[in-house]
C-alpha cells in the first residue's frame, strides 16, 4: 500500500522529517463536503477509473448524477465503461458519515445496481438519465436537442469501444470515501468473492512538508494479486500453450501495462512525436507519462485527445500514434508483451 514519510533530501542524504511536520487532515476538517468530493470526481474521473490495467475498463463516460431510483434513492454518479458495462459510483466523505445512515453502504449499492441492471438499451439510458445530465451540465449545441445530443455521444463511445453489443450485461460498483469501517471492507470482501464486480477507493487528503496539499488515491479492495506482478517463463523445448493459457488468463485479470510501464519499456518517450490516428493534424510533443505539449500547452493526454476529437471519453492506448514507430500504443504494447511472452531462457 502506498504511504507518504516525510524526508528531507539535502547533501546527498536521506533525513526522516519529525512527525509534526506532517499534517493529518480529513475532508471535514477542510470544509469541504460530500458533494464537492463528487463534482471533483465528476471532473475528474479518471483518477478512479481503477479498471486494473484493462483500458476499456478504465474507460468512463459520465451519463448521470444523482440519479434517482423507483424507490426515491439517489446514485451519486453513474458512468459506462468501454466494456459497455453501467458502473454505479457511490461517494461518502469517510467512515463517520456511513455510520449515520440508516442503510449501510454496500447494501445500498447494490440495490441501485440491481435498479440500473434494467436498463437494457442505449435509448432507455439516454431516456432516464443521459440526456437530462446533458442538460443540466449546460452541455448545449444549438443544432441539437439535449436528447439527440445524448444519443450522438453514446452511439460514438460504444462505437469507438466497440461495445454496443455488449450494453450494460453487467454492472459495476465502485465505493469511494476516505475510510471505510471494518464492517463495510468484510461485507465487500465476501461479494468480491462471490463475483460482485465492486471496488474500494481510498481518497483521503494530506498535508505535505512546505503546505503542499495532496490526494492519496488508493484501491482498497480487490487487492492485487502477486502474480499480477510477474512475467511467465517460457521453458525450452515445451509447448507454448502453457504459456499462452497464463496470458490469457492474465487478461481477463485486467493487467495490462499501462503508461508508466511503456516509458520504462521505452515505448513512448519524452520529445515523441504523437497523433491520434484519424487525426493526423493533432501532433503533440510528450512531457512526460502524464502530459503532452499541444498548440504550446502541457496537457494531459486524455485532455488532449478529448480537445481534438471532441468525444467525452476516449481509450488513449487504442488512438495515440507514436510517430517514429507508426503504430499505436495499443500495437506497440502487444508486440513487447509477445516478446517477453516467447523470453527463453539460457541453455
Amino acid at each position: 500500500m502506498p504511504q507518504f514519510v516525510p524526508c528531507n533530501f539535502s547533501d546527498n542524504k536521506i533525513e526522516l522529517l519529525t512527525e509534526s511536520v506532517k499534517q493529518d487532515t480529513s475532508f471535514k476538517q477542510l470544509g469541504i463536503s460530500e458533494a464537492q468530493i463528487e463534482a471533483f470526481l465528476k471532473d475528474n474521473i479518471e483518477l478512479i477509473a481503477e479498471g486494473g490495467g484493462n483500458d476499456k475498463r478504465e474507460n468512463l463516460l459520465i451519463v448521470g448524477q444523482q440519479v434517482i431510483d423507483s424507490s426515491n434513492g439517489r446514485c451519486d454518479l453513474v458512468a459506462l465503461d468501454g466494456e459497455g458495462n453501467l458502473v454505479l459510483i457511490e461517494v461518502k466523505r469517510d467512515k463517520e458519515d456511513m455510520h449515520s445512515r440508516a442503510e449501510p453502504l454496500e447494501i445500498q449499492a447494490i440495490r441501485y445496481a440491481a435498479a440500473m441492471a434494467r436498463i437494457n438499451t442505449p435509448e432507455m439510458l439516454i431516456e432516464s438519465m443521459f440526456s437530462s445530465y446533458l442538460e443540466r451540465q449546460g452541455v448545449t449545441d444549438p443544432t441539437l436537442t439535449a436528447t439527440e445530443k445524448a444519443r450522438r455521444e453514446l452511439g460514438k463511445f460504444l462505437d469507438n469501444n466497440f461495445a454496443g453489443s455488449n450494453f450494460n450485461r453487467r454492472q459495476r460498483i465502485v465505493l469511494v470515501a476516505s475510510s471505510f469501517d471494518e464492517r463495510t471492507l468484510s461485507a465487500c470482501s465476501w461479494l468480491i468473492q462471490n463475483g460482485v464486480d465492486i471496488t474500494v477507493i481510498g481518497i483521503k487528503p494530506m498535508r505535505l512538508p512546505g503546505g503542499l496539499d495532496v490526494l492519496n488515491i488508493e484501491r482498497l479492495l480487490p487487492p492485487r494479486e502477486l502474480g499480477d506482478y510477474l512475467l511467465d517463463i517460457k521453458v525450452p523445448g515445451k509447448s507454448s500453450a502453457a504459456s499462452s493459457i497464463s496470458n490469457a488468463n492474465k487478461s481477463t485479470r485486467r493487467d495490462l501495462p499501462r503508461m508508466a510501464k511503456l516509458f520504462e519499456w521505452q515505448i513512448i518517450q519524452p520529445d515523441d512525436e504523437i497523433y491520434l490516428k484519424k487525426w493526423p493534424e493533432s501532433t503533440a510533443k510528450v512531457i512526460d507519462s502524464d502530459r503532452v505539449l499541444y498548440k504550446g500547452e502541457p496537457r494531459r493526454f486524455n485532455d488532449w485527445a478529448k480537445e481534438v476529437t471532441g468525444w467525452s471519453a476516449i481509450c488513449i492506448y487504442d488512438w495515440l500514434v507514436v510517430v517514429r514507430h507508426q503504430k499505436t500504443l495499443s500495437e506497440l504494447r502487444d508486440e513487447r508483451m509477445k516478446q517477453e511472452e516467447d523470453f527463453q531462457l539460457p541453455t
